[in-house]
C-alpha cells in the first residue's frame, strides 16, 4: 500500500474534516490535517514494511516546531501486520543518519485495523 492509498483509506473512515496536504512550497508539512469536534491534529502518514518508522529531517523539524507552538502532531504508520502505530510528538529519535530519522520511542498506541479502529485512533490522536 502506498501512502496516498493509506491517506484515502483514513479519509474514508474518520469523522470530522480531513484535508490532504500536498504542497511544493514548504517541505516537511504533514500529509493530513484532521479536525474533529473542535480539536485539530496534523498527521504524518507512513507505510512500513520492516517495522521501522522513518522521517525526513524536515518532517521531524516541522513537527517539533508545531508541537513547541502548542499544536498536535502525530505520526501514524501502517505496519505490515495490519496494525497502526501512533507516535505523538515530541519523539525520541535516532538521527545518526544524515538523510533519515528513525523513531526509536515505542508507539503511544498500537491499533489493530478492524471495525473499532476509528474510536481507538480518535483516542490516540486527541488524548493529551
Amino acid at each position: 500500500m502506498k501512502e496516498s492509498d493509506f491517506s484515502k483509506f483514513l479519509i474514508g473512515r474518520l469523522p470530522g474534516h480531513l484535508q490532504r496536504i500536498e504542497t511544493s512550497v514548504s517541505s516537511g508539512v504533514p500529509d493530513l490535517n484532521w479536525c474533529n469536534e473542535g480539536l485539530e491534529a496534523w498527521l504524518e502518514l507512513k507505510v512500513t514494511r520492516a517495522g521501522r518508522t522513518r522521517l525526513r529531517p524536515l518532517q521531524y523539524s516541522w513537527g517539533m516546531r508545531r508541537t513547541v507552538a502548542g499544536g498536535r502532531v502525530v505520526v501514524v504508520s501502517r505496519q505490515a501486520n495490519d496494525t497502526l502505530h501512533v507516535h505523538r510528538f515530541p519523539l525520541t529519535i535516532d538521527d545518526s543518519l544524515l538523510e533519515t530519522i528513525r523513531i526509536i520511542s515505542p508507539p503511544d498506541a498500537v491499533i489493530p485495523i478492524n471495525d473499532r479502529m476509528v474510536i481507538a485512533l480518535i483516542g490516540a490522536v486527541f488524548t493529551i
